[in-house]
C-alpha cells in the first residue's frame, strides 16, 4: 500500500461511535500510519488488539462529550474496528482527535 490508498476497515462490532472510512497517511518499510475519518465526534480509544490469527485493530468508545452517535445501541457500546488490509501487523500507537482516529501499525 502507498500513501493516500483507501484501506478496508472491517467493523467487527458496531457500537455507538460511527466511522466514515480510512486511508494510508504515511508508509515505511515496516511501519504504516493510518487515518480513520470518524462520523462521531469526541470519542476515545479504549484498547487495541492483535490476534493470534494475524488480525489487528482498535476499540473506540463514546464518552460524556461524544456527539453524532449511533442511536440504535447504548451510548457505552464500543465499536470494534479491524484493519483487514494489515494481517500480521500490530498496533504500535493510536490517538484520536475531534473527528480523526490516527493509528500507527508495525510489522515485526
Amino acid at each position: 500500500m502507498k500513501k493516500g490508498d483507501i484501506i478496508h476497515c472491517t467493523i467487527k462490532t458496531q457500537g455507538s461511535p460511527l466511522i466514515n472510512g480510512g486511508y494510508v497517511r504515511e508508509t515505511g518499510e515496516n511501519i504504516v500510519a493510518l487515518e480513520i475519518d470518524l462520523k462521531s465526534k469526541y470519542c476515545e480509544i479504549s484498547c487495541s488488539f492483535g490476534g493470534s490469527d494475524g488480525t489487528c485493530g482498535v476499540w473506540i468508545e463514546a464518552n460524556e462529550r461524544s456527539l453524532n452517535l449511533n442511536k440504535e445501541v447504548k451510548r457505552g457500546a464500543p465499536t470494534i474496528i479491524e484493519f483487514t488490509d494489515f494481517s500480521g501487523w500490530e498496533v504500535f500507537a493510536g490517538n484520536i482527535g475531534r473527528y480523526t482516529l490516527s493509528v500507527c501499525l508495525i510489522r515485526k
